[in-house]
């Protein structure tokens, strides 16, 4: 996601397509990055059932 947001931005796209996206990217990290951080610090999955596929 991030290198697409740096082609646009490098390539000046549209305001109508850069500045939405823009958004996207910030509120994806705002969202995510802090859970990303916190599973980073968790031991890691051994098990199948381990996995979080679509179950908060």
């Amino acid at each position: 996601m991030l290198r697409e947001f740096y082609r646009i931005r490098f390539h000046r796209g549209p305001v109508n397509v850069a500045g939405p996206y823009a958004t996207l990217v910030a509120t994806a990290r705002a969202e995510a990055g802090a859970q990303m951080s916190l599973g980073w610090q968790q031991p890691p999955v051994t098990t199948d059932s381990g996995m979080n596929l679509g179950i908060p």
